[in-house]
Order: C-alpha cells, then sequence, then structure tokens
C-alpha cells in the first residue's frame, strides 16, 4: 500500500536551520525543524478538524482543505522568517509506505 504526501523542506543559510512541514492523504500535517545535519525536532501530528470534530458544521467538509492551507500558511511562515533556502521544494510524492493515523 502507498500514501501519497504534499510538502516541503526549507532552510535558513544564516542560522543553518531547516524546516519541514508536510500532509498526508488522510488529512494529518507533520512538521520537524532544526539545525541542518542534525536530528530535527518532530512536532505533534495535527489530524483534520473534519476527522476529529463531533461539531456538525464540519460534518462534510473535505479532510484534506484545512490541512493544505496550513501547509500554505506554514510555507509563507517560514519564508518570512528568512528560510529562502528550498531544500524540498513544494512536491506531492507517493511514497511505499501504509498510513494509519491515531485520531484524537
Amino acid at each position: 500500500m502507498t500514501t501519497l504526501v504534499v510538502g516541503f523542506r526549507l532552510g535558513n543559510d544564516t542560522t543553518g536551520r531547516q524546516a519541514t512541514v508536510l500532509v498526508t492523504e488522510s488529512g494529518v500535517l507533520h512538521r520537524a525543524q532544526g539545525i541542518c545535519g542534525k536530528r530535527p525536532r518532530f512536532s505533534q501530528p495535527e489530524p483534520s478538524i473534519a476527522l476529529t470534530s463531533r461539531n456538525p458544521a464540519f460534518k462534510g467538509e473535505h479532510p484534506l482543505a484545512r490541512p493544505i492551507g496550513k501547509l500554505r500558511e506554514h510555507h509563507a511562515g517560514y519564508t518570512k522568517k528568512g528560510y529562502s533556502s528550498a531544500l524540498i521544494p513544494p512536491t506531492v510524492v507517493r511514497l511505499n509506505v501504509e498510513e494509519h493515523p491515531r485520531l484524537a
């Protein structure tokens, strides 16, 4: 089984730091950041609110809508903070891993 992933990795040449953000096809946002060449610090995976909320206002919302919006926000935010080197430009890949998201 495979998993479709959308994401990017940006680097800050001044500080020597990098940031990676990606969204899986189930709607889970993953982030990692740290010094280039060192083990990154991972944030808690953020499942789509459309999958986890019991609020009827989110019923029928596509589970990728908000995570893709957050992916764009993170890209803009990191770019404003000086992360201008595209280590992995925004891309879509299919990984040979089966995703089993844990919903909150």
